[in-house]
Parts: C-alpha cells; structure tokens; sequence
C-alpha cells in the first residue's frame, strides 16, 4: 500500500476512513506528553532486597543451581554460599580466595 493512499481528496471521506490532508498539517504538535520518571538513588538497603533473586552465571539467567549441587560436589564453588551474598561480597571474596591460591611457579 502506497502512502499516498493513505490520504483521499477532498469529498472522498466515505470512501475511505484515512487521514486527510485537509484536517493535518506540519504546524500540529502532538499531545503533551510527561515523560518524567520518579528516580531515587541506590541505597545498600535496595543491594538487601535484592539477594533473594541474586542470579549468576552466563548472563546471569540462573539461581538457586549451586544450593542444588554443593552437597554432592562441595569443591565446585570457590564462594561460599554465592546466593546469599552481594555482588561485592562475592568479588571479593573470590579475589582473596585466587590470592591466596595464585602461584607464580605454576605459570613458570
């Protein structure tokens, strides 16, 4: 369908129920429209609330997997108990835990 179609001649109305040329022109302006949107800074207390779904892994699609398999496989996870703490917590944890496990002889 061209775009011209979509506008009809002046006493074309009944034909079709399309835009009219004679009703629109560029000087219209759209609806007001408020695009605000109320924002409040991030706080520790939102980090608490948000453990519960704390997510991990390869795009971080998954939970509650290492809750699942560290009884049988207690050596899989460097973290421990990944799912109850914060981002940060985690990182830093599993920085200590690579310092601490790093030899230099290994990659000599």
């Amino acid at each position: 369908m061209a775009l011209s179609s979509l506008f009809h001649q002046h006493g074309d109305a009944e034909k079709c129920p399309c835009l009219s040329a004679e009703n629109w022109s560029a000087s219209d302006e759209p609806p007001e429209v408020d695009w605000h949107v109320e924002q409040t800074p991030w706080t520790p207390q939102d980090e608490v609330s948000l453990l519960d779904g704390r997510k991990y892994g390869f795009d971080r699609q998954r939970t509650g997997v290492i809750a699942r398999v560290k009884e049988e496989v207690p050596d899989l996870v460097d973290i421990a108990d990944p799912e109850h703490k914060s981002v940060k917590q985690a990182r830093q944890e599993r920085l200590e835990a690579e310092e601490k496990h790093f030899s230099a002889e290994h990659y000599l």
